[in-house]
């Protein structure tokens, strides 16, 4: 039978609903820490809605939680609480929830999100949460229904707020489920449940919930001595997470000025000779950390690089943390004080996750049935759509470029991959992807589409294609820090040795792909020596192994002109799978199968620094000048 509202709200429950019967002691006790892995990585709370998000703390204090998130049968715009001072955690926590399509605010150690107001969109966020990899509690505060039965059964049990007549009254409801009906542990006093309505989870905030009832009135003086230690306490802890607050704020400048230090190193680190000992590299952004901070009062500064790698082959960290620690104690309550900040230098190619932040199409855009797409896209699609026409086959264009924010929503709704690609991934969002109808015209498509420059990259999808003819064999030269050459993209910078300016032209127009490109890669590979031979066995001044030069039909690397041409014809095969030319920059350096399993720049730092290198120098920086106004400085944690 199925349950449409199976329960209200534990406030409104009666006495007289008698309890469901039990075969062993009784239930209602202090819930203990859940012994299974899996069941503690989700709790579900019922509660009232006025008591939604204080609920929510107490359990997330109880089972060591970072994510709450709210159902409460409204607009979930308004349940979102207001924002807070939020603890590094937190904020990572939220960064993660956001990523999954919901409303999500970082408020003291945790991180609150509203669900969706349809039951069955509220569940399908609470599964993508599930995958996020921390604690996640869910509390349900308004009327639901049956969407959300599988989801508890699956918990097999459940923690509500409320009177002994509450809980009575759920554990009736929910026996038939054979879901436990459990109390919620409370606040262990006043302070704690300012601290809990803060965000301030620990477990010393919570315990027993013995009930309030039978409770006498306190005495005058009772209760003016309990307020004047609510108000030093709230004070105490004002003040604490004031000082935390400033040693953030330091932290943050401490990492920007070492991923400063480290921009203007980085062509030294990474040029070809390099200037500058990967040590060296080091120290100088830990020395500008540890000065920056001390300027600001904090002497305890640690600098790290998370993303270790070879330094022989790559230039150096990209990603550098500065982390300080301490705790302090307000009325015997223990606070956190340590903070951490990490800023990355961010190469002029979208990684995924920049990618899903906002790298899309921005340029003009023109419309076929109303639908938006790149102009060149527009032209082919003309053409294909001309010679659908002669014989016989109408063409609809149904789906053109959409942003990322419009991906996300679609992404929110039918959360599977295989059917809508996160934000990010989709090449819709670079404006050369057409979903085209209608289904009587896929036949027609698959095989005349092709010589349009139109390719089908998922087999299963015989309604989407992509132009990917010379698609990216140039680079905008718009940017952070870009200085736009006056010659056209294809153009030879002055740079480029007399004696090889002849055959990367010829390659470039057999080819069709940029010059610039293929110049900057022989920069880049082989400083245009045509007998260099790298330590892992690459040869000539393309700098090919033994085997891709056999696949390629290159019998002698060494030969300058013909490695030129074997470079541009599989740039050519790979532009053409990618459709970026820095995933084929990226395939070239790493691998077709480390960039197709992904759809990105693998995280591999001589990868990075090369498409970085390279991309910077299409753009018009000088490499015998410098090019680190190439990179950006953000802070990402």
């Amino acid at each position: 039978m199925t349950v449409r509202r199976l329960f209200l709200r534990p406030g409104d429950a009666r006495d007289a609903v008698p309890p469901a019967r039990t075969d062993g002691p009784s239930r209602d006790r202090a819930l203990p820490e859940a012994a299974d892995p899996e069941r503690s990585t989700l709790t579900l709370v019922l509660a009232r809605p006025d008591r939604a998000a204080l609920a929510g703390a107490q359990a997330a204090a109880a089972r060591g939680a970072e994510i709450v998130a709210c159902w409460t049968g409204a607009d979930p715009g308004t349940t979102s609480p207001e924002t807070r001072v939020a603890a590094a955690g937190a904020r990572r926590a939220a960064r993660a929830a956001a990523a999954c399509g919901v409303e999500v605010t970082a408020r003291g150690r945790l991180a609150h999100v509203a669900l969706p107001g349809d039951d069955a969109q509220a569940v399908a966020a609470i599964a993508r949460l599930r995958d996020v990899g921390v604690g996640l509690v869910v509390v349900l505060a308004g009327p639901w229904g049956a969407p959300f039965v599988p989801l508890l059964e699956q918990r097999r049990e459940v923690l509500v707020d409320g009177s002994d007549a509450a809980r009575r009254a759920c554990r009736a409801a929910m026996a038939r489920h054979a879901i436990d009906v459990r109390p919620l542990p409370g606040a262990a006093g006043p302070v704690s449940r300012a601290l809990l309505r803060g965000g301030w989870t620990a477990r010393a905030c919570v315990g027993a919930d013995e009930g309030e009832a039978g409770q006498a009135l306190p005495l005058l003086v009772s209760g003016l001595l309990v307020v004047l230690l609510v108000v030093g306490a709230l004070g105490g802890v004002a003040a604490a997470m004031g000082s935390r607050e400033d040693r953030q704020r330091t932290v943050d400048l401490a990492a920007l000025a070492a991923a400063d230090r480290m921009r203007a190193d980085w062509p030294d680190r990474a040029g070809v000779p390099a200037r500058l000992s990967p040590d060296a590299y080091r120290r100088r952004a830990v020395a500008a950390a540890a000065a920056t901070a001390a300027r600001n009062g904090l002497d305890d500064v640690r600098v790290d690089f998370p993303d270790a790698g070879d330094a022989a082959t790559d230039g150096g960290p990209l990603v550098v943390r500065v982390r300080a620690g301490g705790r302090t104690l307000v009325h015997g309550v223990s606070f956190d004080r340590s903070v951490s900040a990490t800023a990355e230098l961010t190469p002029p190619a979208p990684t995924l996750e920049e990618a899903a932040a906002g790298a899309e199409y921005d340029g003009a855009l023109a419309r076929r049935d109303g639908q938006p797409m790149r102009p060149d896209v527009a032209q082919a699609y003309d053409r294909l759509a001309r010679a659908a026409s002669r014989d016989g086959v109408p063409l609809t264009v149904v789906s053109g470029f959409r942003s990322n924010a419009e991906q996300a929503r679609l992404f929110a709704a039918n959360p599977n991959p295989r059917m809508v690609a996160p934000p990010g991934r989709s090449n819709h969002r670079l404006g050369i992807a057409l979903d085209l109808g209608p289904a009587a015209s896929y036949g027609w498509l698959a095989a005349n589409a092709p010589r349009f420059g139109f390719v089908k990259p998922m087999a299963w999808e015989p309604w989407h294609w992509e132009l990917r003819r010379a698609v990216g064999s140039t680079v905008e030269t718009r940017g952070p820090g870009a200085r736009p050459r006056p010659a056209s993209a294809g153009a030879l910078p002055g740079w480029v040795p007399a004696a090889y300016r002849d055959a990367l032209r010829a390659a470039s127009i057999r080819h069709q792909v940029s010059a610039a490109l293929l110049a900057a890669q022989l920069r880049q590979e082989s400083g245009f020596d045509p007998r260099a031979v790298s330590p892992a066995g690459a040869r000539g001044i393309a700098q090919f192994m033994p085997a891709t030069a056999r696949a390629m039909g290159l019998r002698d690397p060494f030969d300058p002109e013909r490695a030129i041409d074997a470079q541009a014809r599989l740039m050519r095969g790979l532009l053409r799978r990618f459709g970026s030319v820095q995933l084929a920059l990226a395939a070239y350096n790493a691998g077709e199968g480390a960039v197709g399993r992904c759809n990105c720049i693998p995280p591999y730092r001589e990868t990075q620094h090369y498409v970085a290198v390279i991309v910077a120098m299409m753009r018009g920086h000088d490499p015998t000048g410098g090019f680190a106004d190439a990179l950006a400085i953000r802070l990402i944690a």
